[in-house]
């Protein structure tokens, strides 16, 4: 089985899933193609017999296609694998046998293997860079993973992401500016990006509601930000203009229209959160600040510095 989709899109999650419901006994074992050294992926992905080589256990090693006998080897980004590594995988996946680096004998093995990329592997064999007779081997079947922004269920994805980080059963919120950004934003890193930035997000949030300043800071000055029609349309112009500068965010705290300050703010004095009184400029640099340094009530000195290491 071969699964086709942007990085970012579940493609591991998916293959897991496929795993579960298969009723096989045996492991899940992931395989990352590209992140594993090409010197290294034969004895890798294939082991090694005791003094195969300097530096070699001395009793060899077990590779990770055995390691995934009787269950499922998921082999991601299998379109960066070396070509060398290709031609022993192709033989592993026809004979269904696996002979260890420095090995005499071949070791029976039976596995499932469903294998991922981002790139097409059919121009990938056309240009000659991956096996073609490895290829049909792996695309029995083909699924594509439709990128996040093509989706249809994006508000039932978002309200999974945010069951999935809610904290001691207390249920997490969008305001409605936030949900409007979130649902504008194109999603280059798909899943894994909304997943990281809901994490972001309820880590800082208050009372379980996120709000636009809660947000990376990344969504909040992206061109699909600022969307027209809404009450919010002023609150996230400031937050994105003033971007920590003194002198641009008292300009915009002072004309700020009052239907937009809090209950307890009212134009050109701080919240009483802040102690009340006049905005001065030391209040614009923390009100102002980027989303992910602005400092709430109870965060101190130290825990803003380390959101930034």
């Amino acid at each position: 089985m071969l699964l086709q989709g942007q990085t970012g899109t579940g493609k591991e999650h998916l293959a897991r899933i496929i795993h579960e419901v298969s009723g096989v006994s045996g492991r899940f074992v992931a395989v990352n193609c590209a992140a594993i050294p090409e010197q290294l992926i034969e004895s890798e992905l294939f082991g090694y017999a005791p003094g195969a080589f300097t530096g070699a256990l001395a009793k060899g090693r077990k590779g990770l296609v055995e390691e995934a006998k009787g269950g499922t080897l998921f082999l991601d980004e299998i379109g960066d694998m070396p070509f060398a590594a290709q031609s022993r995988l192709l033989r592993v996946l026809a004979e269904g046998e696996v002979l260890p680096v420095g090995g005499p004998v071949p070791r029976k093995v039976s596995f499932r293997v469903i294998s991922a990329s981002h790139r097409p592997l059919a121009a990938l064999v056309a240009a000659g860079s991956f096996r073609e007779d490895l290829y049909y081997r792996l695309n029995a079947a083909v699924l594509p993973l439709p990128p996040l922004s093509g989706r249809e269920d994006f508000p039932w994805l978002l309200a999974r992401l945010l069951e999935k980080h809610s904290a001691g059963g207390s249920p997490l919120r969008l305001s409605p500016e936030a949900r409007a950004l979130l649902l504008a934003h194109s999603w280059p890193g798909n899943i894994r990006e909304l997943d990281n930035a809901i994490a972001f997000a309820a880590a800082l949030c208050e009372d379980g509601v996120i709000g636009v300043e809660d947000l990376p800071e990344q969504l909040t000055l992206s061109p699909h930000a600022a969307t027209e029609g809404n009450d919010g349309d002023g609150l996230l112009a400031m937050l994105t203009s003033c971007k920590g500068n003194v002198s641009g965010g008292r300009a915009a705290a002072r004309h700020r229209p009052h239907h937009l300050a809090p209950p307890d703010e009212t134009p050109g004095h701080r919240p009483a959160a802040l102690g009340g009184g006049a905005f001065d400029g030391r209040d614009c640099s923390v009100a102002c600040a980027a989303p992910h340094t602005r400092r709430r009530p109870g965060r101190s000195g130290a825990e803003i510095r380390q959101l930034f290491h």
